[in-house]
C-alpha cells in the first residue's frame, strides 16, 4: 500500500498535468488528426500502390539474366549519370519487380522488360501527407517529428493526469451524459493502446528528427560531422578502385543464400555504376528480426566485401534500423498490419474525442466547435474524393484533397443549428462511402477483375461504411456531441 501511495501522483501534479495535456492536445489536434488518420491508412501503402496501378504481369520470382537485362535497359534509358541503380525484388505485398534511379521508376515483366512507369499519385499523396504534411520535405519531416515528440508528451501527461486510468480500464458509460461518454471512450482507448501509442510516437519522433540531430551535431560539435555520425550508426561505404565489370547477379545471389539461407532478397543496388568505384549492395530481410534489412556488399564479379552489421552490431544501430518496420507495422505479416490499422484508428479517435471533451465540458457551441466537427468528417471525404479524381479523372490528388478539405470544412459554419449540423456531418459520411464505392468500381472496370483487387477494395469500402452505421465501436459519434 505504501508503494502504491508513493507512486500515486499528487493532486497538484494531476491538475498541472491535466491542464498541460488539454492545452497541448487542443493546440496540435488538427495536425495530429491528419497524421494519425493518414498514418493508419498508409500501413498498407505497398498494397495501395498495387491497388492503384494494377498490372496483369505479376510474379514472385525473376531470373538473374532477366534482372541483368532490366538494369541494362533501364540504364540506357537514362541519359544522365547515375549514383545508385536499384532493382527491387517482387514481394508478397507487391508481386512484381521494378527498377529505379534518378527519380525515375519502371515496372518490369518477368522477362525483365520495362513495361510502364510506376504511377501511383494518390498513394504518394497519402504517404507524403503522413510524412511531410505536403510541405517542403525538410520542413515537413521536422514538423512531423516534433509532433511525434509532442505525442510522447501527451501520453505521459495523460497518464499523470488520470491517477485512476488503469483502475477504470473497463468503465464505459454509453448514452446519457455525452461528456462522460466521450471521456470514457478517450480514456479507455488510451489505456488499452498505451504501449502502441508510446512506440509509434517515439519512432515517429526519431524518424522525423534524425536530420535535425545531424544538423545540431554539425553546428555544436566541431570534432564530428553529420557524415561521421551516420557512418557510426549505419556503417561506412566500402572504398573500391577497380575497373567496372558486368555485375554477376547470379553469383551474388548464390553467395548470399549460402551465407544466410533464410534471407529474403529485398533490393539490389549498383552503386556508382560505370565508374572505378562501382560495387553492389544486396539488402535482405532476416527471419524474426525487426531491422529493415541487413546489407551485404560485393564486388561486381561477386566477390564478397563485407556487411553492415545492422543485424548484429551495436544495440543502438539495431534499434535505429528497426524504427521503420516498428513504426509502420511492416513485420509479422498481414495480421500485424491489421492490428496496426485498428490501433491507428484508436489513436485517431483519441485525438478527436479529446477535443470533443474540451468543448462538451464547457458546453461551447461556437464557430470553432462547428468548424472542428466539419474538419473531422471532411478529411476522410476529401481523401476519398482525391482518390476518385486521381484514379478516374487524372487530377492532382494533393490539390483536390486540400481544396475540398478547406471549403467543405468551412461550409460546416453555415449549419450551426444542431439538427442541421448533424445532418451535414451525416452527409459527409455518406459522400465518403459513395465516392469510395464509385472509385473502386470505375477504376476496377479498366483492369482485370483479379481476386486480390476486390478483396482489398471490399476492405476499403467496409472502413468507409462503418461510421455511417454509428456502431458503438471506436466510430461511435466521433464528432457529434
Amino acid at each position: 500500500m505504501n508503494l502504491i501511495k508513493k507512486l500515486t501522483p499528487s493532486k497538484h501534479l494531476v491538475k498541472q498535468s491535466l491542464q498541460g495535456h488539454a492545452w497541448m492536445g487542443l493546440f496540435w489536434a488538427g495536425l495530429l488528426y491528419l497524421i494519425c488518420l493518414s498514418g493508419t491508412l498508409v500501413v498498407f501503402f505497398p498494397e495501395m500502390e498495387r491497388w492503384e496501378q494494377p498490372l496483369e504481369a505479376e510474379y514472385t520470382e525473376m531470373s538473374a539474366p532477366a534482372i541483368s537485362q532490366a538494369l541494362t535497359a533501364f540504364q540506357q534509358k537514362i541519359d544522365e549519370p547515375i549514383e545508385s541503380l536499384y532493382y527491387i525484388y517482387p514481394s508478397e505485398d507487391i508481386p512484381r519487380a521494378h527498377v529505379s534511379a534518378n527519380d525515375q521508376e519502371w515496372w518490369l515483366n518477368k522477362a525483365g522488360d520495362l513495361t510502364e512507369a510506376v504511377d501511383a499519385p494518390w498513394t504518394s499523396m497519402m504517404t507524403d501527407l503522413h510524412i511531410y504534411l505536403h510541405l517542403p520535405h525538410t520542413i515537413g519531416i521536422i514538423i512531423v517529428g516534433m509532433l511525434g515528440a509532442m505525442m510522447c508528451g501527451l501520453v505521459i501527461s495523460g497518464v499523470l493526469s488520470h491517477p485512476n486510468l488503469f483502475k477504470d480500464a473497463f468503465k464505459m458509460r454509453w448514452g446519457g451524459n455525452k461528456h462522460l461518454e466521450q471521456t470514457d471512450l478517450h480514456n479507455r482507448l488510451s489505456v488499452w493502446s498505451l504501449p502502441f501509442f508510446l512506440v509509434i510516437s517515439l519512432t515517429g519522433a526519431y524518424i522525423g528528427l534524425f536530420g535535425v540531430n545531424m544538423t545540431v551535431a554539425d553546428y555544436f560539435d566541431e570534432s564530428i560531422t553529420s557524415e561521421e555520425v551516420i557512418s557510426t550508426v549505419f556503417g561506412d561505404d566500402p572504398l573500391i578502385d577497380e575497373a567496372p565489370t558486368v555485375v554477376s547477379i547470379q553469383t551474388i545471389q548464390d553467395d548470399l543464400k549460402e551465407r544466410e539461407p533464410q534471407a529474403e532478397f529485398l533490393y539490389l543496388v549498383v552503386q556508382k555504376p560505370g565508374t572505378d568505384g562501382q560495387y553492389v549492395e544486396m539488402a535482405a530481410t532476416l527471419p524474426n528480426r525487426l531491422i529493415y534489412s541487413e546489407i551485404y556488399r560485393y564486388h561486381s564479379d561477386g566477390r564478397f566485401i563485407d556487411y553492415q552489421h545492422l543485424s548484429d552490431g551495436d544495440a543502438g544501430r539495431q534499434i535505429a534500423y528497426s524504427s521503420y518496420r516498428i513504426h509502420f507495422g511492416h513485420f509479422g505479416g498481414v495480421f500485424t498490419k491489421i492490428m496496426y490499422v485498428l490501433l491507428g484508428f484508436a489513436m485517431t479517435a483519441i485525438t478527436v474525442t479529446g477535443v470533443n471533451m474540451w468543448f462538451n465540458k464547457r458546453k461551447m457551441r461556437n464557430h470553432w466547435y462547428y468548424l472542428w466537427n466539419g474538419y473531422v468528417w471532411t478529411t476522410p471525404m476529401s481523401i476519398a474524393l482525391s482518390a476518385m479524381c486521381s484514379m478516374v479523372f487524372g487530377l492532382n490528388p494533393v490539390y483536390t484533397f486540400w481544396i475540398s478539405l478547406v471549403i467543405l470544412s468551412a461550409v460546416a459554419l453555415r449549419y450551426q443549428d444542431e439538427n442541421k449540423h448533424k445532418n451535414y456531418l451525416q452527409l459527409l459520411r455518406w459522400l465518403t462511402v459513395g465516392l469510395t464505392v464509385m472509385t473502386v468500381f470505375i477504376h476496377g472496370i479498366n483492369f482485370p477483375y483479379e481476386k486480390w483487387y476486390w478483396i482489398f477494395s471490399g476492405s476499403i469500402i467496409l472502413l468507409s461504411i462503418l461510421p455511417v452505421l454509428n456502431l458503438r465501436l471506436w466510430t461511435y459519434k466521433w464528432a457529434t456531441a
